[in-house]
């Protein structure tokens, strides 16, 4: 056999266990098993006066079905426009966004080093209930999935994929991957919080704030000993497990837990030509912003604080962008807050 043709099937073979990696969360679902037949009553009882059984401790998808924070007003169409694991997301999205951090967790950061201090120095423990907006706004509309891929409640969110990888899982469900913009309006809401909850950092409400444990970088390059690495290093938790961390529009998970693979439309267009962005930030001491995004990494990139979810154009077949008319601006200076 030539020797080209022995590489494209091991190129195949590599391509078709990705995919099987990607969709195993999917499969293993499947149908329920039948429930065993229940057993006949017996006639003892509990002695009189004893404690009742202690209750099961909530699951992630109770917290994810319960009734949300008095901040999230899902869309009243949504089941209209969106698929069920989806939500519907529709306002006017500022291009550029600019806040001033009122208090900083630990040391405040030098004004003359901007993004090269660390970024745990960089975490706004509450942001000014004032924001700055420029530029010319779109109208952005589309459905977005409630819970990171594979959007399961129960189910911790997929890592270790590349760019490319998370782009061909959301088309194989007939979606597409996040613009970034659409990913940051899904954050913020409609009055443009810096987090999916408000102006003030919470570190109960979504997965952030945790102690960073050192990598293994020569353990993540080796293919036999990369999943006891992941497991090692791994602090996520289960999709929908954090009922406080939701955004405006439904949207569970946004900030924090994993960083999330969007495609960034004016990435590609400028120096670097990489449309691949990470945004929201992860579980370590990071700032974790709805605009937080991890500039450009290359399209290979793979990590185990790394995930995705995915978008779609809403059902009604109506355009998903559209910008503002000309000239239409968003109020330059406005409050964060009622």
């Amino acid at each position: 056999m030539s020797r080209p043709r022995v590489g494209f099937l091991v190129a195949t073979g590599l391509a078709l266990g990705g995919a099987a990696l990607l969709m195993w969360p999917r499969l293993r679902q499947g149908p329920p098993p039948r429930p065993p037949a229940a057993p006949p009553p017996t006639a003892s009882a509990p002695p009189a006066g004893s404690p009742p059984p202690p209750a099961a401790p909530p699951t992630a998808s109770a917290a994810a079905s319960a009734r949300p924070p008095a901040h999230v007003s899902v869309h009243p169409d949504t089941a209209e426009l969106c698929p069920p694991d989806m939500v519907y997301v529709g306002a006017k999205y500022c291009p550029f966004v600019a806040f001033r951090c009122a208090s900083y967790l630990g040391t405040v950061p030098e004004p003359s080093a901007g993004h090269e201090e660390p970024d745990e120095k960089r975490r706004c423990e509450r942001y000014q209930d004032e924001l700055m907006c420029e530029g010319r706004p779109a109208e952005l509309r589309f459905c977005i999935d409630r819970l990171e891929y594979p959007n399961l409640a129960d189910v911790k969110p997929v890592v270790m994929v590349d760019y490319r990888q998370a782009r061909a899982a959301c088309r194989a469900e007939g979606k597409r991957l996040c613009e970034a913009d659409e990913w940051a309006l899904a954050c913020e809401g409609p009055r443009t919080w810096p987090y999916p909850y408000g102006i003030e950092r919470d570190p109960g409400a979504c997965n952030i704030d945790r102690r960073p444990r050192h990598p293994n970088r020569r353990a993540l390059s080796v293919p036999y000993e990369v999943s006891v690495e992941v497991e090692r290093l791994d602090q996520r938790v289960p999709g929908g497990a954090l009922p406080g961390c939701i955004s405006p529009f439904g949207v569970h998970d946004m900030t924090g837990n994993v960083a999330e693979w969007v495609h960034d439309r004016e990435a590609e267009e400028g120096d670097s030509g990489q449309p691949s962005v990470l945004a929201g930030g992860h579980w370590e001491r990071v700032p974790a912003t709805c605009r937080s995004r991890e500039g450009a990494p290359p399209r290979g990139f793979r990590s185990y604080r790394a995930g995705f979810r995915c978008c779609r154009d809403a059902l009604d077949g109506r355009k998903a962008r559209r910008l503002a008319p000309s000239g239409s601006r968003l109020p330059r200076r406005r409050p964060l807050l009622d």
